[in-house]
């Protein structure tokens, strides 16, 4: 296979600044704009001329590797990835493998693309190593393909099928989407159309019928189990009143609670009790994290009540009592 060691710069690359003068007589606005005008259209050239030249080596060779200039790509509206997996600890140890190797390695697949004016590809695989070159501004390695919608969608979850850090949350979450936007009429057609077991299929489903207020509960919803999303779901149905109640408590809350814990407590499977202030303003809450009983306030429980809180526990540990 033929790699091209070539970065395709696009329509960024600048040109020499006019001399000076122009613009500012009639004569020089006119020049001044035909000159605009045409570098505009040698740019739209060249940018065809380069995507044309690629797909042409692409025909000969088969599919060479190209590196192109990452800003240059976009993100494909069908990404499956959370937006946490581009902040995770496993992102940045491929950012730096990325950076000890000068680029990505593994080539990733893109297709062409027109009617951008800021994009000449889009990502059918590869969404994680393209926004690590971009991060840290290195040719990305690609293979180009003329992939319809279709085929897009199916190389993105062929590759990631067996893979461990794609979370089922993000492959439910995926599926849904691509069945709201129309893309596939049910899951039994996503199933047969993208040759998957249509089981896993529907169980995955499940995850779309999650309220958006329960998944914004979870620090990372990628945590979330597939045996949870039953007993979430029918708990939100069964007294949504309460169920966003504690999520609003949850969100409020530093440090931000385990995921176990969290769906232990909406599910009611550790129930609190909160205390009231006047005004029925809850400042603090009476839990178990971990086996251990704690109490938890809210960030504007007042300084003085955190010292008094303090003090009895010192008089306790002190053989005091209250």
């Amino acid at each position: 296979m033929l790699e091209i060691e070539r970065t395709l710069d696009g329509p960024g690359r600048k040109r020499p600044a006019l001399p000076d003068g122009h613009g500012t007589t009639a004569v020089g606005m006119l020049v001044g704009e035909a000159n605009a005008s045409l570098r505009e259209r040698m740019k739209a050239a060249e940018t065809k001329a380069e995507k044309m030249a690629i797909e042409n080596q692409r025909l000969q060779d088969g599919t060479p590797n190209v590196k192109v200039d990452p800003a240059r790509v976009r993100a494909s509206r069908f990404a499956d990835r959370h937006p946490a997996a581009f902040e995770d600890a496993d992102f940045e140890d491929l950012c730096e493998r990325i950076r000890y190797t000068g680029g990505n390695t593994q080539a990733a697949k893109v297709r062409p693309i027109e009617g951008d004016a800021d994009h000449d590809f889009e990502i059918a695989s590869g969404h994680r190593r393209h926004a690590a070159c971009l991060k840290l501004g290195l040719p990305f390695k690609t293979i180009i393909q003329p992939f319809t919608d279709e085929e897009l969608v199916r190389e993105m979850v062929e590759e990631n099928i067996g893979r461990s850090d794609l979370t089922p949350f993000e492959r439910g979450m995926h599926f849904a989407k691509l069945i709201q936007e129309g893309r596939f009429s049910s899951g039994r057609e996503l199933a047969a159309k993208l040759t998957l077991a249509p089981s896993s299929v529907r169980r995955l489903l499940r995850y779309g019928e999650i309220d958006a207020k329960v998944i914004a509960a979870f620090h990372d919803p990628r945590e979330i189990r597939t045996q949870w999303v039953e007993p979430m779901i029918k708990a939100y149905e069964l007294d949504p009143v309460r169920i966003e109640r504690e999520c609003q408590a949850i969100a409020s809350e530093e440090p931000h609670p385990r995921a176990s814990d969290v769906f232990q407590r909406l599910t009611g499977g550790a129930k609190s009790k909160a205390i009231i202030a006047s005004g029925e303003a809850i400042i603090a809450r009476v839990r178990t994290i971990n086996g251990c009983p704690a109490i938890i306030l809210r960030k504007s429980a007042p300084q003085a009540l955190l010292d008094e809180i303090r003090g009895v526990i010192e008089r306790w540990a002190k053989g005091g009592g209250p």
